[in-house]
C-alpha cells in the first residue's frame, strides 16, 4: 500500500508523463532564470504547478521557500487546487500570491519599519473628493485652475495620470526631468518651422508646449495629492506596491531577508505586469545578479490589459537583463483547437509588429494542434455576413437552438462580443427559445429604476429639510412608485383637488382623517399614511444615524413588501443589499454622516460617472456562455460565435481624451508620436481579437451585419478581414427566412426573467431581511389599512417562502384569518 508521500510522487509522475518535450524542459529547468513563452492552450498553468512540485521533490527547499505570483485572485485559487494534487497539504505553505496580496504581507511583516498608521483603502468616491480638494487648492494662476465653467474638468485626467505614475513607479522629479528634456531639446528640433526658421515653432509645436506645461503642472501636484491621502489615513493598492519597492530599495537587510527566504520565484502572466510590479521582481532577484532562480511565464500576444497598467515591454526587459543565463522555452503545441483555427489566429496576430518574435532572432510561435483527436479534424472557421444587426442575432440564436437540440451541451457554446450591450437581444431570444444561458456583467445601480426610486425618496426628504416644499417636483413622481398603493386615477384626483402644494394637501387630508374613528374613504386613508410616513422620515433624519434611518425608510415605506411581491424578489433584494452595504461602508468611514452628506456623495458619483457596482448573474451556469472578449480570457468552448466583428465597434471606436501626454522617453520603446501611439492601440485590439478567436476548440463563427438597425451601412472589422484573407475564406452571406424573423420579432418584446433559485431563495431572502426588522410602527401601518389592502399586499402572496419572508407565518395567518372572518 502506498504512503501519502509516495502517492503524491506517483501523482506527479503520472501528470509529468503526459507532458510534451518542451513542457518537460520547462518543469525540469529548476535552476537559473527561465522564460516560458506560452501561446494559448499550451498548458502553462499545469507546468507552473508541476515545476513547484519538482522543486520540492528534487531540492532541499521547503514549501515556504517558493514564491508564486499570479495576476488574479482566481489564479491563486486555481494554483492551490493543482498543488494539492501533487504535494498535498504542503500546498498551503507555498507562497502563492497576487502582487497586491504579497505586498500586503510584506507591509504587515514590516509595520514597525514602515511606521504606517492604521490606514484604510481609498474608495473611488474618496479619490474624486480628494482630487477636487487638490484642484480647489490650486492658486488662481495655476495652469489647471478654472474659475468658471467646468472647474473640475481635469479631475478624471488627474486620477488617470496619478494611477499611471504609481503603477510605473514614477515619482514627480523623474517625470519633470523627462518633461523638461522633451520641452527644451526635442520640441524645438522636432517642431521647428523649416520653411521660415525665424518664426520659430510651428502651430503644432506651440500646442505641444501648452500641453506639456499642463502635464508638468499636474505632475508637480502629485506630491500634494499624496499628502492629502496621508492626512486622511488613506491609501490605494498601487501605493502598497510602491511602499514595498521603497522598503526594498532603502533597507538592504529587509530585502536580504526575503531573498534568503524566497529561493525560487515564479511569475505567471508576466505580460500583464506593470512597471512597479516588474521592479518588485527585479529587487527580489537582485542578490543573484544575472543568475536568479526566476521562472516567468507569459505570452506577449495575449497582453490585453494595457488600460490597467500592463506593459508587454517587461518581458523583453527581463530577457535583456538576464539573457546571458536565461533559458527561453516556447510552448507551441496547442491542446485546445483544431489546426484551421490556429492558422486563422496566426494569420491575424502576425500583422502585429511589437512582438517578441520580431526582437528575438530565431524565435517561432507557430501553434500546432497536439491532441490526436483534433488533428484528424479540418473544421474551417466561418466568416458570416448578415443583412442587419437583428438578422445577425436571430441567426445566432437559431443556430444555438439547433446545436442544443442536436445534443451539444449548452456549456460548450459561447457568444463573444466587444461590449455586453451587444448581447442584450440575444439574451431575450435564448430565453424565449428555451435555451439555457449564463452571463455575468457589472451593472451600475445608480442607473437602476428600483434603486433610483429609493434614492429619490431620500432626495425628497433632503430637499424638504433644506426648504419647505423644496422637493415638490419629486413628490408627484414618488406617489407613482410601486411601494405605495396609489393608482394613477387617484393621483390625478389628488392633483386636481389640491390647493397649494401637494405636500400641504396630503398633510391636510391626513390631519382631517386622524380625527375620525374610521377613514371616510380608502384614498383618504392612504393619504393619511403617506403624510405620517413623510413626517416620520423628515423628523428622524435629525434623530437617527443614517444607517438606522435608511432601515426605517425600507420598513416604513413598504419597500420590503414591494420586493416580496415581485417576481424578481431575489434579484431586487441583492440590489437593495448592495445599496445598504454602500451606506454601511460610508458611515464606517464617516460615522457622523447624515442624509444631506450622503445625497451629496450620490450626486458626486453621478456627476463623475462613478458606478455603484453590482455584478448581475443571469441564467444557469451550465448554459450558453455570453461573454465579453476580455472576460473570455483563459476559457475554452467547442463552439464560439464572435458577433459584431465590425469596424465601428472595434478599430474605429474612438477612445476618450487621453488627458495629459507623457514624453516618449519615460518608457523604453514608447511611442515617439501620435501615429505610433495609435498603432499600439490598434495592435492591442488585434491581440484582444486574437484572444477571442483562440477560445474556440472546433467551431469558430465570426460575423458582422452589413447595415445598422437604422439602415446605415457598416464595414467589417479589419481583423475579420485578416482572418478571411489569411485562410482564403469566402464570406458566407446568410439570409434569414421571414418566418424566423417574424418569430424573433415577437420574442424581442418579451422580458428576460432572472434565474429561479428555489433551493436557495428562502434562506437568502430571510438572511437579507434580518437586516431590516419590521417594527411595531411598520406593522401598525398595515393594521390601519382596509381589508382589501391586506388581501392585495399580504394575503395574496405567491408562496409560503414569501409569507415567511414578509412577516412570519404567525402574522400572516392572523391577517388571513382576519380577512376570512
Amino acid at each position: 500500500m502506498l504512503t501519502l508521500p509516495e502517492k503524491l510522487r506517483q501523482s506527479f509522475e503520472d501528470q509529468y508523463a503526459k507532458l510534451n518535450t518542451a513542457q518537460k524542459e520547462a518543469v525540469d529547468a529548476i535552476e537559473g532564470p527561465v522564460m516560458v513563452i506560452a501561446g494559448p492552450g499550451t498548458g502553462k498553468t499545469q507546468i507552473l504547478a508541476l515545476r513547484i512540485a519538482r522543486i520540492l521533490l528534487e531540492t532541499d527547499a521547503a514549501p515556504n521557500n517558493i514564491l508564486c505570483l499570479t495576476y488574479t485572485d482566481a489564479g491563486v485559487v486555481a494554483m492551490r487546487k493543482r498543488l494539492l494534487k501533487f504535494i498535498g497539504s504542503d500546498a498551503y505553505r507555498v507562497n502563492v500570491h497576487t502582487f497586491h496580496s504579497f505586498c500586503n504581507k510584506v507591509i504587515q511583516d514590516n509595520s514597525r519599519i514602515l511606521r504606517k498608521p492604521e490606514l484604510e483603502a481609498l474608495s473611488e468616491l474618496e479619490r474624486v473628493q480628494f482630487i477636487k480638494d487638490l484642484i480647489d487648492g490650486f492658486p488662481n494662476e495655476h495652469p489647471l485652475k478654472r474659475l468658471k465653467g467646468e472647474i473640475y474638468h481635469d479631475l478624471g485626467n488627474l486620477a488617470s495620470l496619478y494611477s499611471t505614475m504609481k503603477r510605473e513607479g514614477w515619482n514627480s522629479a523623474f517625470l519633470c526631468q523627462h518633461i523638461d528634456h522633451y520641452v527644451n531639446e526635442v520640441i524645438p528640433e522636432k517642431f521647428l518651422n523649416k520653411k521660415q526658421p525665424e518664426k520659430g515653432l510651428t502651430v503644432k509645436g506651440q500646442e505641444e508646449l501648452k500641453k506639456f506645461a499642463r502635464t508638468k503642472a499636474a505632475v508637480q501636484a502629485f506630491d500634494t495629492y499624496q499628502q492629502i491621502l496621508a492626512d486622511n489615513n488613506r491609501y490605494d493598492f498601487d501605493d502598497m506596491i510602491n511602499w514595498v519597492v521603497k522598503l526594498f530599495e532603502d533597507n538592504h537587510e529587509v530585502l536580504l531577508g526575503y531573498q534568503e527566504s524566497l529561493q525560487y520565484i515564479l511569475v505567471d502572466e508576466y505580460q500583464d505586469t506593470s512597471g512597479s510590479q516588474n521592479r518588485i521582481v527585479q529587487l527580489l532577484c537582485s542578490y543573484w545578479e544575472d543568475d536568479p532562480n526566476l521562472f516567468v511565464v507569459g505570452d506577449d500576444d495575449q497582453s490585453i490589459y494595457r488600460f490597467q497598467g500592463a506593459n508587454i515591454e517587461n518581458m523583453m526587459d527581463i530577457r535583456e537583463r538576464l539573457q546571458q543565463n536565461m533559458k527561453t522555452i516556447v510552448l507551441t503545441q496547442n491542446y485546445r483547437s483544431v489546426q484551421p483555427i490556429l492558422d486563422a489566429a496566426t494569420s491575424l496576430i502576425s500583422r502585429n509588429t511589437r512582438r517578441l518574435i520580431s526582437k528575438i532572432p530565431g524565435l517561432s510561435k507557430e501553434l500546432v494542434t497536439a491532441r490526436e483527436e483534433l488533428q484528424q479534424k479540418q473544421i474551417i472557421p466561418e466568416v458570416r455576413v448578415y443583412d442587419n444587426e437583428f438578422s445577425e442575432n436571430v441567426h445566432i440564436a437559431a443556430s444555438i437552438e439547433a446545436l442544443v437540440a442536436g445534443g451539444t451541451h449548452p456549456g460548450e457554446i459561447a457568444v463573444l462580443y466587444r461590449e455586453h450591450k451587444f448581447g442584450d437581444d440575444l439574451q431575450k431570444f435564448l430565453q424565449m427559445a428555451g435555451v439555457p444561458f449564463y452571463v455575468k456583467r457589472p451593472l451600475n445601480l445608480l442607473e437602476d429604476v428600483f434603486i433610483n426610486n429609493i434614492l429619490n425618496i431620500c432626495r425628497y426628504i433632503d430637499l424638504e429639510i433644506d426648504t419647505p416644499n423644496g422637493g415638490e417636483y419629486l413628490l408627484f413622481e414618488i406617489l407613482h412608485y410601486g411601494f405605495f398603493d396609489f393608482s394613477p386615477l387617484e393621483i390625478a384626483r389628488i392633483t386636481r383637488e389640491k390647493k397649494g402644494s401637494l405636500r400641504d394637501h396630503i398633510a391636510a387630508t391626513g390631519a382631517a382623517q386622524s380625527a375620525m374613528l374610521f377613514p371616510s374613504d380608502e384614498l383618504s386613508g392612504k393619504l393619511q399614511r403617506m403624510s405620517q410616513l413623510l413626517n416620520l422620515l423628515q423628523k428622524e433624519a435629525f434623530n437617527l444615524p443614517l444607517q438606522q434611518w435608511f432601515e426605517k425608510l425600507i420598513n416604513e415605506a413598504g419597500v420590503l413588501a414591494f420586493v416580496n411581491r415581485s417576481d424578481e424578489k431575489l434579484w431586487q433584494m441583492e440590489k437593495l443589499s448592495c445599496l445598504f452595504n454602500h451606506i454601511k461602508e460610508e458611515t464606517h468611514r464617516h460615522p457622523l454622516m447624515n442624509l444631506r452628506a450622503f445625497m451629496e456623495l450620490i450626486n458626486l458619483m453621478d456627476q463623475n460617472k462613478l458606478p455603484l457596482p453590482l455584478v448581475q448573474t443571469t441564467g444557469n451556469e451550465k448554459g450558453v456562455n455570453l461573454l465579453s472578449c476580455h472576460g473570455a480570457k483563459g476559457l475554452e468552448f467547442e463552439h464560439v460565435f464572435l458577433l459584431g466583428a465590425r469596424s465601428d465597434v472595434w478599430e474605429k471606436k474612438r477612445k476618450n481624451n487621453k488627458g495629459f501626454p507623457l514624453p516618449p522617453s519615460v518608457v523604453a520603446g514608447s511611442e515617439e508620436d501620435e501615429a505610433l501611439a495609435e498603432e499600439e492601440d490598434y495592435e492591442e485590439l488585434r491581440r484582444l481579437f486574437y484572444v477571442a478567436v483562440t477560445r474556440a476548440e472546433q467551431h469558430l463563427y465570426v460575423s458582422y451585419p452589413r447595415l445598422k438597425s437604422d439602415g446605415k451601412e457598416l464595414v467589417p472589422s479589419v481583423f475579420a478581414e485578416e482572418i478571411r484573407a489569411g485562410l482564403e475564406l469566402k464570406e458566407q452571406h446568410i439570409e434569414v427566412d421571414d418566418d424566423s424573423l417574424l418569430r424573433f420579432h415577437q420574442l424581442r418584446y418579451g422580458l428576460v426573467s432572472k434565474p429561479v433559485m428555489e433551493a436557495a431563495e428562502k434562506d437568502y431572502v430571510e438572511g437579507l431581511l434580518a437586516k431590516f426588522v419590521m417594527n411595531v410602527s411598520a406593522l401598525n401601518n398595515y393594521l390601519d389599512c382596509p381589508l382589501s389592502f391586506y388581501y392585495n399586499n399580504v394575503v395574496r402572496v405567491p408562496s409560503a417562502k414569501t409569507e415567511n419572508a414578509s412577516f412570519g407565518t404567525a402574522v400572516h395567518d392572523a391577517l388571513k384569518n382576519m380577512f376570512n372572518e
